[in-house]
């Protein structure tokens, strides 16, 4: 048999394998899911770090102490058309 490497495969150190049947198959869909909802976040960082220069933990830091003049709307990247004087 195809030794899978995914739930139900090869790595299952939980034991949801056992478990099988439709609750398997629902197992293995929420696992791709999840994947592409990280593989979005880490499009989010990356389009961050082209628009700051900065790093995530960096901007969230620079977040925290000034969150009113630190955010998506002052960047200046992702807000193009917000004047100078508004900011």
């Amino acid at each position: 048999p195809l030794l899978r490497v995914y739930p139900g495969g090869a790595f299952d150190p939980l034991g949801y394998a056992k478990k099988g049947g439709e609750e398997l198959r629902t197992l293995k869909v929420k696992e791709i899911a999840n994947g592409r909802v990280a593989m979005l976040a880490f499009l989010g960082i990356q389009a961050q770090y082209q628009a700051t220069g900065k790093g995530a933990l960096e901007c969230l830091s620079s977040h925290i102490a000034s969150p009113f003049s630190v955010n998506a709307v002052t960047n200046g990247v992702s807000v193009p058309a917000m004047p100078v004087s508004f900011v």
